[in-house]
C-alpha cells in the first residue's frame, strides 16, 4: 500500500487507537475478550505500539509487550520474547498488506533490542484466516483448544 506509515502511537493518538478498539469489538470477532480502556492504551505508549496511518488517519494498530518465558515448552526458561496482545486493521484497508507491515515491524523492532522470539495467541472465530497470516510471518502452531 502506497503512502502507509508505521510508526510508534503518540500520546495525542490514543483515543484513536481506543476507537479502532471499539470499532474491533462492534465486529464480534472473538471470543472473551473486549476492547482496551483508554488509560490502558496510553499505559502501553512504547516501541510495541504501533500505528498504520494513511493519508493521516490512523487506520489500524498493533500492540504488543516484552515478557520472560517461565513454564513456556518452546522457549528456553527466562527467554525474552515479544507477545503481540492486538492487532486490528480497519474493514476497508484489509488484505491490502496493512496488517502485515504491522508485525514485520514489531518485529524488527524486538530484534533490534535482542529479542527473536515471538508468540501471539488468538481467541478469533476465523481461526483458519489468522493461522494463515500468522504462518505467513513465520510463526508455527503450538496447541490448539477446541470447543463445541
Amino acid at each position: 500500500m502506497d503512502n502507509l506509515i508505521i510508526r510508534e502511537c503518540r500520546l495525542e493518538e490514543v483515543e484513536a487507537v481506543h476507537q479502532l478498539d471499539l470499532e474491533w469489538e462492534a465486529e464480534a470477532v472473538t471470543y472473551g475478550f473486549g476492547p482496551s480502556s483508554a488509560e490502558e492504551i496510553r499505559a502501553a505508549l512504547g516501541p510495541y505500539l504501533l500505528v498504520a496511518v494513511k493519508a493521516g488517519e490512523i487506520i489500524g494498530y498493533s500492540s504488543g509487550a516484552v515478557h520472560i518465558s517461565r513454564d513456556l515448552c518452546v522457549f528456553n526458561e527466562g527467554e525474552q520474547h515479544l507477545e503481540i496482545h492486538d492487532l486490528y486493521v480497519r474493514e476497508p484497508y484489509r488484505s491490502a498488506g496493512v496488517g502485515s507491515r504491522l508485525v514485520e515491524r514489531m518485529k524488527e523492532i524486538a530484534s533490534q533490542n535482542g529479542i527473536q522470539r515471538f508468540r501471539v495467541h488468538s481467541a478469533t472465530k476465523d481461526l483458519d484466516s489468522v493461522l494463515k497470516f500468522y504462518r505467513n510471518h513465520g510463526f508455527r502452531s503450538w496447541c490448539v483448544e477446541l470447543f463445541i
